[in-house]
């Protein structure tokens, strides 16, 4: 049995609703899910019955965006009671900021438009963004989805996908390198659309332990992306993190060594996809290990996460 701990819906950064989710597990047969979306907690309650319905079981989540020793680090909430007043403000605070820099990029956006090689300007204001996100927070990655949609839709090559369009957004060099014939204006290795960016984050000691107050547990998520070694872990063990997410992409490689800091420490092992949304390379409760960018991965490329390599669901079902 499929499980994937770790799904964005539109909510934050992610593209599909909730309901076509679990439609999504239980077509790829995911049994047991979890909603964290960014720093926003929601109701999944009205949600149960029809995910039971179809065989899925859905796990309280959120995802926090935290600091530890000055360095950003991602925690998930699962099994939460609601939320303490400390992180309902800090998660309005957040939405606020995030919704300013989202605007600021597409204030940018409409200022300094690409332009294709017959002329064609492309941006994306903040109305066409509003129109686009029904509900939840802001996020500049949903400048991204956009922009790729109205690429596409004009017929140019390469194709572009959302990931390509958010690596843009990022500056990457390699995918500037990839679409530099395809606008006249591309600056490759310069974050497009850029505004100045505030970060805001949460103590993760404070946090660990406002989690704990509010009867749920803490897991410390993708600690490959920030490449988080094991006296890093041992320490925020030491004050209350309760489990450690090792099957996740942005762990490839590296899976035994995080298992590993897991038994030592004695911590519940998790995993989840960081799911946004659904294509060749991006599938529910499974991580893809490796493909050629310009070929379409078969099953063989993945890695299930089951039921058997996690033991944090003894905990939480």
């Amino acid at each position: 049995m499929k499980v994937d701990l770790h799904i964005h819906t539109c909510i934050s950064d992610g593209l599909l609703t909730k309901p076509e989710i679990i439609s999504l597990a239980q077509q790829q047969q995911v049994m047991v899910i979890s909603f964290t979306d960014h720093n926003c907690y929601t109701d999944n309650n009205p949600l149960r019955k029809e995910a039971g319905e179809k065989g899925v079981r859905i796990i309280d989540g959120i995802e926090f965006s935290a600091e530890f020793h000055r360095k950003e680090v991602h925690i998930c909430a699962y099994g939460l009671k609601g939320l303490s007043n400390q992180l309902e403000e800090f998660c309005g605070k957040y939405a606020e900021l995030k919704t300013e820099q989202t605007k600021r990029r597409c204030e940018e956006s409409t200022k300094h438009p690409l332009l294709t090689p017959h002329g064609e300007e492309i941006y994306i204001s903040f109305d066409e963004l509003c129109d686009f996100k029904k509900e939840g927070i802001f996020f500049w990655n949903e400048i991204g989805y956009l922009l790729s949609d109205k690429y596409n839709q004009m017929g140019y090559l390469p194709r572009m996908d959302y990931n390509d369009a958010n690596n843009l957004l990022n500056g990457d060099l390699k995918t500037g390198e990839r679409f530099q014939h395809s606008f006249r204006n591309l600056e490759k290795g310069k974050i497009l659309w850029h505004s100045p960016k505030r970060s805001f984050y949460i103590d993760a000691e404070r946090l660990i332990h406002l989690i704990k107050d509010a009867e749920g547990l803490s897991c410390l998520v993708h600690p490959g992306e920030q490449n988080l070694e094991e006296s890093t872990i041992r320490e925020m063990r030491r004050f209350g993190l309760d489990a450690l997410e090792v099957y996740t992409p942005k762990n490839k490689g590296r899976f035994p060594y995080y298992r590993k800091i897991s038994e030592d420490l004695g911590l519940y092992i998790s995993g989840g996809t960081d799911f946004h949304y659904f294509d060749d390379k991006h599938r529910l409760g499974m991580v893809l290990m490796g493909s050629n960018h310009n070929q379409r991965p078969d099953e063989n490329d993945f890695f299930p996460i089951t039921i058997g390599k996690i033991d944090i669901l003894d905990k939480l079902l």
